[in-house]
């Protein structure tokens, strides 16, 4: 057992979320979602699935969790691989944009994309979603990060959510 699995052992127990059929959706795989998908890897969440339609460009070396050979490649294949490198674990990568009409039906959704209509339809279409337990939303400022939490299920996590 590795130092890292021992420190998040009291908070997190991959081989329970695992074992009860959890599953984690990340929607965007840039500055956010990229580092998001290898540290969910990194806690041993074996069902990832990805979404993103962007490919890598020489910007993104930058700031995001990808490599000089990944240039040129879509986002969620280059980060399926860096994760497979790393950690043994395969994805599931989708190169597509997430629709009204998508089905996500995971444990947790981590919203990681750049535009608030996206954040928003994104939300929206997963407060009837009875699977979800959580939505973990981030946005980016010049120089913060911000993170909500929300459960779709619930009625006054969906007018909060909204009102924001």
């Amino acid at each position: 057992m590795s130092v890292m699995d021992i420190r998040h052992l009291s908070v997190f127990k991959a081989d329970e979320f695992n074992e009860n059929g959890g599953s984690v959706t990340v929607v965007g795989a840039g500055s956010v979602g990229s580092f998001m998908i290898s540290q969910l890897a990194n806690l041993g969440v074996k069902e990832i699935i990805v979404y993103d339609f962007d490919e890598v460009e020489a910007q993104n070396l930058a700031n995001q969790h990808f490599r000089v050979e990944d240039i040129g490649k879509k986002k969620v294949d280059a980060i399926a691989e860096q994760v497979k490198l790393e950690t043994g674990i395969e994805i599931t990568a989708i190169s597509d944009k997430v629709t009204e009409d998508t089905m996500i039906n995971s444990t947790y959704v981590f919203l990681a994309v750049d535009s608030m209509e996206a954040r928003k339809m994104i939300a929206q279409s997963l407060f009837f979603n009875t699977y979800t337990l959580g939505v973990i939303e981030s946005r980016m400022d010049v120089e913060l990060l911000y993170t909500y939490t929300f459960n779709p299920q619930k009625t006054e996590h969906q007018t909060a959510w909204l009102a924001d």
